[in-house]
């Protein structure tokens, strides 16, 4: 029986992306327009190729609405949602 070990999971997904996976766009702005705030992404692509090194073929995510302009993204690993 193979006996899932969540804390190494947890761990492999917590890695940090490499630099040139990670993009930047602007959050909020000051009142002038003169600064904002800098919010680090990655493309969806990077996070899928991340689960699919961990826990292949293991995972699936469903995007439910929230509120009116919002989503929410259910993650499942290994029927943990």
């Amino acid at each position: 029986m193979n006996i899932l070990n969540w804390h190494e999971i947890l761990e492999a997904l917590s890695h940090p992306f490499p630099k040139d996976d990670i993009l930047w766009r602007p959050g909020r702005r000051s009142n002038d327009g003169k600064r904002a705030q800098a919010l680090p992404y990655a493309e969806p692509r990077v996070y899928e190729d991340r689960l699919n090194e961990v826990c292949p073929g293991d995972w699936s995510v469903v995007f439910k609405p929230w509120g009116e302009s919002r989503i929410i993204c259910e993650l499942t690993i290994y029927g943990v949602t």
